[in-house]
């Protein structure tokens, strides 16, 4: 399973900005934006955490949130799809230090998978 170190960072604090009721009306947006960005991943902590082999569940501010969890938990549940995955490949690839959308226009590939890579389908 991935394991996203800064991007995961940036979703939880917006995750738990949506849970608190801090948000405005593009936070939603952005909140969606930044699933179809990211790769593999699961918030969820074991309930025990002196055993992590029992359920897992949202902890804090987020699990608190009947709406974030039941749109969070089957991202965290299930594996995401190898063309969401390939996405997430190609986008770390072409790092943090280019400005996305010059670099991916570039790319010798479909103006179908250009959009797609930069979240527009």
């Amino acid at each position: 399973m991935y394991r996203i170190c800064s991007m995961s960072h940036v979703f939880c604090r917006a995750a738990t900005i949506q849970a608190t009721g801090l948000n405005n009306n593009n936070d939603d947006a952005v909140l969606e934006l930044l699933l179809k960005a990211n790769g593999q991943f699961d918030l969820r902590v074991p309930r025990d955490p002196n055993n992590p082999s029992c359920d897992l569940h949202l902890s804090g501010p987020i699990g608190q949130d009947n709406k974030l969890c039941d749109m969070l938990l089957p991202y965290c549940n299930s594996t995401r799809s190898l063309q969401q995955l390939c996405r997430y490949a190609v986008r770390q690839y072409l790092g943090n230090n280019s400005y996305l959308p010059n670099v991916v226009l570039k790319l010798p590939i479909p103006q179908r998978l250009q959009e797609y890579t930069l979240l527009q389908r």
